[in-house]
């Protein structure tokens, strides 16, 4: 057997002697001690003096507890490189007429009679994320329009041939102190989003407002213009969807899916209420924030969407009011009537191709 051939030869290892043994050792592990050490490869390094290295990726150092040096290396999240626009805040600043990120040509006309009227904040209900806090007086008027406003413009990036079919995120904070001031005025409300371009013939084909039902009560509504007449008389606006009551100081995000187009059976949007799929109600009058299907007189009629029956509505949404170049998305506080200081809060408005890509950086979302 070969087996037998190999193990017939018997090879007997050398004797190695105990302080030959014990030196060999030695030398071991200071060569094994150095090169971690001299590497920082060895824990104490990493976990101390991170901050102290070149810092990259979004990498950023900041205070902390728990660290040698009071200081310790904070990631930020990925970028999403699908986004068509992301519109992040600084963490204070005034930011009245646009900046790097809002830097549409339109953003030199907001009225400032009584200061800054947008800034850059740390979200006040402490989610640690920056946002954009938005305060309108009555003295600030804007000379075209004759109501107090302000507006901070994404740069031109949607048309039936730009960015064709965009999701839009618009985290929104309306505080409770707002909603007793503005109600029982002109429109219980105001403007807090819209999507607009050149030549700014009217009002917007789309737009989130805010309604106030009560001094401590309020609902999101979406409502579109119906420019061509499609559906009822022309330049009618018309009110198809609202969100549930809000009583409290909370973030919610409204989500708009939009097929840009001058066709009425071709261009179309569809809505998400906190990651929701909504659906529209019926075409009719609206009373008091409450639908009624009677009349059948107004409003296009609800439609499948992607994500089922009655989630989508087929209206021209690129014609003579918005059709001389590419549309923006304005974040805004528009048409403050109420005769009194408002203040509300955007976070991070995102535009993009799909509805994972615009998925909010500001939470908790709530009731």
């Amino acid at each position: 057997m070969w087996l037998k051939k190999i193990s017939s030869k018997k090879i007997r290892p050398k004797k190695i002697l105990p302080a030959t043994l014990v030196l060999t050792v030695i030398i071991v592990a200071g060569i094994g001690t150095y090169l971690l050490t001299g590497s920082h490869a060895a824990t104490p390094y990493t976990s101390t003096t991170a901050d102290n290295g070149a810092l990259s990726n979004g990498a950023t150092s900041q205070n902390c507890t728990g660290s040698s040096d009071g200081k310790c290396v904070v990631f930020s999240a990925s970028t999403n490189s699908n986004l068509i626009f992301d519109g992040t805040f600084p963490s204070s600043g005034d930011i009245t007429f646009g900046n790097a990120v809002w830097n549409s040509p339109n953003n030199r006309n907001n009225p400032t009679q009584s200061g800054p009227a947008i800034t850059g904040a740390v979200d006040p209900l402490g989610s640690g994320q920056n946002v954009g806090k938005m305060t309108v007086t009555p003295q600030d008027i804007n000379p075209c329009c004759n109501d107090a406003r302000t507006d901070l413009e994404s740069p031109y990036l949607m048309s039936p041939t730009m960015n064709s079919d965009v999701y839009i995120s618009i985290p929104v904070f309306v505080p409770m102190s707002t909603v007793a001031l503005m109600y029982g005025h002109q429109n219980n409300g105001f403007m807090v989003e819209e999507n607009y371009g050149p030549p700014y013939n009217g009002s917007p084909t789309n737009q989130v407002n805010v309604k106030a039902t009560s001094t401590s009560a309020f609902k999101y509504a979406y409502s579109w213009n119906d420019i061509l007449g499609t559906y009822g008389p022309a330049n009618d606006s018309n009110d198809q969807w609202y969100s549930p009551s809000i009583t409290t100081d909370v973030w919610h995000t409204i989500t708009e899916h939009i097929m840009w187009s001058a066709s009425a059976v071709v261009g179309y949007v569809e809505l998400w209420y906190d990651g929701h799929p909504q659906q529209f109600q019926p075409s009719g009058p609206v009373t008091g924030g409450t639908w009624s299907s009677s009349c059948g007189c107004e409003g296009a009629p609800p439609s499948n969407g992607t994500a089922g029956p009655g989630t989508r509505l087929y209206y021209s949404n690129f014609n003579a009011i918005n059709n001389s170049g590419p549309n923006f998305a304005d974040d805004n506080l528009y048409a403050n009537f109420s005769g009194s200081t408002l203040t509300m809060y955007h976070g991070e408005t995102k535009i993009g191709p799909t509805l994972a890509s615009v998925t909010p950086a500001v939470v908790p979302e709530g009731p």
